[in-house]
């Protein structure tokens, strides 16, 4: 697997509270088309810029690569790592031939662009290390300063509220902006951004450069639905370091456990060394905030050291064996990212969902008995009718790819769960048809809404006579016939097809039936 950078365009959004974010992304969209997009020459015209990413989204790298950039247009750059100018000031941040460039461009009058990386990783051994850094910055440019452009980066909650008047007071408001009309999400003063998540152009760029045959990744992807595992130049790494190693995706729980594997291992060696956490440790400990995050339908935890808000987890409280610096080093491992101000939560929900199944399996190996955790899982609605929280439903549908009593007892209280969260591919072949048989029974399904993907999941040929068979009961409602054919299409069912045809030149059925039966003898071919 390369470790190259590739020149993915990166793009930028303006940094938001969270419960402003999709307006700003809506009116960021509108913007780039009148204005162009906010990208790395529009950043690198503005004085004073913060880029905030999650881990894994490409931050080092990508300051890493402008400042080369900016070297062979021959302009004056340089990168230094802000816990390196914390401890050992600037001479010790960069190494001698950097040094002595740094001191020949401050003792003339040319521009100069700084890179300043990684705020939060000064912050691992102390708070006001970031203080510390610009301070030591700021002392040894002097006068300087005022014609260096400086861009900084940061983790999300890594960075703090009052940390942009650190930089103003320290390092100035730097050169105005160069000629040209001002891109109107970079605001005067200090501009806050965030990189953007990777599009389907970037990430067949790094398709192109890691695989022979990067259509076959994208259609896997698109196939498995695991766009959600894309967002990020390390989460496309690692989609193709497993398509690679096993020449597919696999299922959505082979993906799954994959990507947590990967997110909650540490690959950076000085992060280790401060804050060791094995494997399995880290794998318990988020788990165990997966679950009080599902249980207590709160999704975001307070970083480590915040206070608590109304509505935020204290994860010392739930981790309350753990020291702190163990609790923070999990907390920064790629499945979390930011929701809001020293705010934390998983970076995928469904992750999130995934691994409290996982605790609920942990607590069943344990001894723990089912009861307790059928207690949690189903609950009394009416009387005696049984139901599951809409909540707990995608848990309950995890669990139950590992828990053959939990899939029955959906199957009897509500299979729609089944069909609706986790894995489908996980359920026998053998139990999928009675799946499908106690869905027409249930007859709760919005089969429209069902998506593809779980769909492409349940699909498996040994279904075709099944489905054949319920496709003939003359009491089946259109929607469920939408259902049955909509499977015969996607799962490609030839044993089906037979059925299908005379659906689609039957004139007394639905437009809607009519043509989805159409589609799957076409798609499902047979004899």
């Amino acid at each position: 697997m390369s470790t190259d950078w590739i020149d993915l365009n990166r793009s930028f959004v303006p940094h938001r509270p969270a419960d402003e974010r999709e307006t700003a992304a809506f009116q960021s969209y509108f913007r780039a088309r009148e204005h162009g997009p906010l990208d790395w020459p529009r950043l690198l015209e503005h004085g004073r810029v913060v880029v905030l990413g999650e881990a894994g989204s490409g931050k080092t790298c990508e300051f890493q690569a402008q400042t080369n950039r900016l070297r062979e247009s021959g302009r004056t750059a340089f990168f230094l790592r802000v816990e390196q100018l914390a401890d050992t000031g600037v001479e010790g941040a960069l190494d001698p031939s950097d040094l002595h460039a740094l001191r020949a461009w401050r003792s003339g009058d040319q521009p100069a662009t700084l890179f300043l990386d990684a705020v939060e990783e000064a912050r691992l051994s102390k708070h006001t290390q970031f203080e510390t850094a610009l301070r030591s910055l700021a002392g040894f440019l002097g006068d300087a300063v005022a014609r260096c452009s400086i861009v900084l980066s940061s983790r999300i909650t890594g960075w703090h509220a009052d940390d942009a008047d650190i930089v103003s007071r320290l390092l100035g408001a730097g050169p105005g902006a160069r000629p040209g009309e001002p891109h109107p999400d970079l605001p005067e003063g200090l501009a806050v951004v965030e990189l953007a998540a990777l599009n389907t152009t970037q990430i067949r760029q790094l398709a192109d450069q890691e695989t022979d045959d990067p259509d076959a990744f994208l259609d896997a992807i698109e196939q498995r639905d695991a766009w959600d595992f894309a967002g990020r130049p390390y989460d496309v790494l690692g989609l193709l370091r497993y398509w690679t190693t096993h020449g597919a995706l696999g299922s959505l729980t082979e993906i799954i456990e994959d990507d947590v594997a990967r997110k909650l291992r540490e690959d950076n060696p000085n992060r280790h060394h401060r804050a060791p956490l094995t494997p399995e440790k880290a794998r318990q400990g988020a788990e165990a905030l997966a679950a009080a995050s599902v249980l207590s339908r709160r999704l975001t935890f307070a970083a480590t050291g915040a206070v608590a808000a109304d509505g935020t987890l204290d994860p010392e409280a739930v981790l309350a064996e753990w020291k702190p610096d163990e609790v923070r080093a999990l907390l920064e491992r790629p499945v979390f990212d930011e929701a809001a101000f020293e705010r934390v939560r998983f970076h995928h929900r469904h992750v999130s969902e995934y691994l409290a199944a996982g605790w609920l399996k942990r607590l069943l190996d344990a001894g723990a008995p089912r009861q307790a955790v059928a207690g949690l899982l189903f609950r009394p609605s009416h009387g005696r009718t049984e139901v599951v929280p809409d909540a707990l439903a995608p848990v309950a549908a995890w669990l139950a790819g590992k828990e053959s009593w939990v899939r029955k007892r959906l199957m009897a209280v509500d299979p729609d769960v089944l069909l609706e969260h986790g894995d489908p591919s996980a359920i026998p072949p053998e139990e999928r048809a009675i799946l499908l048989k106690r869905l027409m029974e249930h007859h709760r399904f919005r089969p429209g809404l069902t998506p593809t993907a779980q769909l492409h999941r349940l699909a498996d040929p040994s279904l075709g006579p099944a489905v054949a068979e319920m496709l003939r009961d003359p009491e089946l409602s259109a929607d469920q016939k939408e259902l049955l054919l909509r499977l015969v299409a996607i799962g490609r069912l030839p044993g089906a097809s037979t059925e299908a045809a005379k659906l689609a030149a039957d004139r007394t059925q639905p437009e809607g039936v009519r043509r989805l039966a159409v589609e799957a003898v076409a798609m499902a071919g047979g004899r």
